[in-house]
């Protein structure tokens, strides 16, 4: 602790905890969580690896996950941690520990196809980061990484928001596995393994991540994804299924975007320097709450939208006073600014 009193005094506020055993030396359980424990009683921001029985970390990281290693193990694990109740899942470095002379880093198809695969599925997790600059590689596989770490930039604000709702009530928001989100839906079940590959998870009420990836990523080009109940678009088309149903080999090119929006349909995104609620045409009746990543004080937004359409028709956005609100189409959706503490009323009409 009196070491990380010196690195405080340079202006570092975060720390990841990487106790395990150097040289054949393993480092006591007895010893790493009360460090942990002491971290986090200071506010210190700290991503966690070895906390033994324990959550004293605000992220949980799994193992080092490389190039060379089995990709199925990374999703179950991820998805293991969260179904555990430790959702802020952060699954290492995009690519791996290219620095540790730990497999070959030669710039091959499949290498390239990797980085690509790893950083749209990292890029749904609650942290995304990154080791081997997206400008070494390839310009298309440059494009796929930058892409990817946009998202998740462009998502932060809603997960953030959903990890504050884990916080206060324990609940896997972040990154809850479709057994534990939709547990009376028999198709939720049984598909997250090496055979099916189907990695899907609900990131709040809106969002659900289903992203390519396990060990057949270098030549899959489709994957079967399980939609629950209700409507579902996709995110980059805006075409829109009926839930309770599989959908049976999706392209899912390296460049799309693997996810769909449905549920409540009500996300907080930050575009152009500025967060945002985004509204997107697929409840009927909800109500979502959020908080802005500056405000603990929640905002409401209820949707009132017609019922089986497909695109909805004279829009219009109040708020608690009935004034109007402005706004503007956003992708297949549309947005506007909330504030804390204001409810909001979305009216559709066929």
């Amino acid at each position: 602790m009196g070491l990380v009193k010196k690195w405080n005094d340079y202006g570092v506020d975060g720390h990841k905890e990487d106790f395990y055993g150097y040289g054949g030396n393993g480092l006591r359980d007895d010893k790493v969580d009360p460090t942990n424990d002491r971290l986090m009683a200071q506010k210190e921001f700290v991503i966690e690896r070895n906390g033994y029985l324990s959550s004293n970390g605000d992220l949980h990281r799994i193992n080092d996950f490389n190039y060379n290693q089995d990709q199925d193990r990374g999703p179950v694990n991820s998805l293991a941690l969260a179904s555990a109740g430790f959702p802020l899942v952060y699954p290492d470095i995009v690519g791996g520990t290219f620095g540790e002379d730990r497999f070959s880093s030669t710039r091959t198809p499949k290498m390239e196809t990797y980085m690509m695969r790893n950083a749209q599925w990292l890029a749904l997790h609650s942290f995304m980061g990154m080791g081997e600059p997206p400008w070494t590689f390839s310009p298309k596989v440059a494009k796929v990484m930058l892409d990817s770490a946009k998202r998740h930039a462009r998502f932060a604000p809603y997960i953030f928001s959903n990890a504050r709702r884990f916080a206060n009530d324990g609940y896997p928001w972040t990154m809850a596995p479709l057994p534990i989100a939709f547990p009376d839906e028999a198709g939720s079940y049984g598909h997250e393994n090496a055979t099916d590959r189907m990695y899907e998870w609900m990131i709040g009420d809106s969002m659900l991540a289903a992203p390519l990836y396990g060990e057949d990523y270098a030549t899959a080009t489709t994957r079967n994804i399980y939609l629950p109940a209700g409507r579902w678009m996709d995110f980059d088309t805006g075409t829109m299924y009926s839930g309770g149903q599989t959908l049976k080999a999706v392209g899912m090119p390296t460049g799309k975007t693997p996810l769909f929006i449905g549920g409540f349909g009500v996300t907080l995104e930050e575009l152009g320097g500025t967060v945002v609620a985004v509204v997107y045409p697929v409840a009927i009746s909800a109500k979502s709450i959020l908080t802005l990543p500056a405000s603990e004080q929640a905002f409401t937004v209820s949707v009132q939208g017609p019922p089986a359409a497909s695109k909805w028709r004279d829009v219009t956005v109040t708020d608690s006073k009935g004034k109007t609100v402005v706004f503007k189409a956003q992708g297949f959706g549309f947005s506007f600014v909330p504030r804390a503490g204001e409810t909001y009323i979305v009216r559709a009409l066929k």
